[in-house]
C-alpha cells in the first residue's frame, strides 16, 4: 500500500496548570495552539517543573489528519513514523489515540481525544 501522509491541518495544542497533573491531562481546552511545521521543537511533550512560585505541569498534544478515502480494504497493520528525541536522557512513550478535533485546530480541541481507543 502507498504511504499516506498527513494534511496541512496538522497542529498542536498545549495546556499547563499548577493544580495537578490529572487536571492538566484531562482539561477540555488548552491555552495555545498552532500549525505543525516540518520540524516542530515541541510537537509532543509533557513536563513538570517546581520552583519558587510552585509547581507547573504542561502537556503539548499533536493532532494529525489523514485522508484515508483511498483505502479500499481494512488494513491489517500500519506504521506511524514520528521522529523525535527526549531530554535529560529519559525515556519517553508516545500513545496514539483517536482524535475528534475540528477541521481548524484550536485550543478547544485539547480534550478532543478518545483515550479508550488507543492505537499503540
Amino acid at each position: 500500500m502507498a504511504d499516506i501522509t498527513t494534511s496541512t491541518n496538522d497542529g498542536w495544542v498545549s495546556e499547563n496548570g499548577t493544580t495537578s497533573w490529572a487536571d492538566v491531562r484531562n482539561a477540555s481546552t488548552g491555552v495555545s495552539s498552532g500549525r505543525t511545521s516540518t520540524n516542530n521543537f515541541q510537537g509532543i511533550s509533557a513536563g513538570y517543573s517546581s520552583g519558587r512560585f510552585g509547581n507547573t505541569f504542561s502537556i503539548v498534544r499533536s493532532f494529525f489528519e489523514f485522508n484515508t478515502s483511498g483505502i479500499s480494504s481494512t488494513p491489517t497493520d500500519a506504521t506511524l513514523k514520528i521522529h523525535g528525541r527526549t531530554t535529560f536522557g529519559t525515556s519517553a512513550s508516545v500513545i496514539v489515540v483517536k482524535g475528534t478535533q475540528d477541521s481548524t485546530l484550536s485550543t478547544n480541541d485539547f480534550g478532543a481525544l478518545d483515550f479508550s481507543t488507543p492505537y499503540s
